[in-house]
């Protein structure tokens, strides 16, 4: 234990040298992240991706309606008391095999709801993953070129000073290529 007391004794008078050469920065990175174009482009080709799935799905709910509707006028056809013995068997058959047809096509329909879903969230992730790639490295660049050791969110502090703030210059370089902004005027936009 007396071995171990001057060693933190060194180490505590020591750490405020060593914070002392740590320079820190803030960035708002939901700023960044909201404000950076190809965020805005990949949510556009999500939702345009979402959009189609929707209407691939709504047609599957169409089929499955009718296919409702049809089991439901089987059904009234069934209770007619002048039906026959023999088109009562035959029709009872066919109401049957209806009601298997419209249960396969809900579980189906349940399987390609759960995979559309899941491909779209995966989707969601991947561009979102691609999105804050770029963003770290242009954070990382302009970090060094400041001579930064550091750079936290800003969302999380408590208090920060707005001049070490390196989000305005963050954003600047991630949309210096945006297309819509190098645009020839006159020219359509993507």
């Amino acid at each position: 234990m007396k071995a171990l007391f001057p060693f933190l004794a060194i180490a505590l008078i020591a750490l405020p040298a060593v914070a002392a050469d740590q320079k820190v920065a803030i960035v708002d990175l939901k700023t960044v992240y909201n404000d950076f174009w190809e965020t805005k482009k990949a949510d556009k080709e999500l939702k345009a991706r979402q959009e189609k799935a929707q209407k691939e799905l709504q047609g599957q709910l169409d089929a499955q309606k009718k296919l409702l509707t049809e089991l439901q006028n089987m059904d009234r056809a069934l209770r007619d008391p002048k039906l026959g013995l023999a088109e009562r068997q035959r029709r009872q058959q066919a109401f049957a095999q209806k009601q298997k047809e419209y249960a396969e096509t809900g579980r189906t329909l349940q399987d390609v709801q759960k995979t559309m879903v899941t491909r779209l969230r995966e989707e969601q992730r991947k561009m979102q993953d691609d999105v804050m790639g770029k963003i770290k490295v242009i954070v990382s660049a302009v970090a060094r070129k400041g001579g930064y050791t550091m750079v936290v969110d800003k969302n999380i502090l408590l208090f920060s000073a707005d001049e070490d703030d390196l989000t305005k210059e963050v954003l600047e370089k991630l949309n210096a290529n945006d297309p819509a902004k190098t645009a020839v005027p006159g020219t359509p936009k993507e």
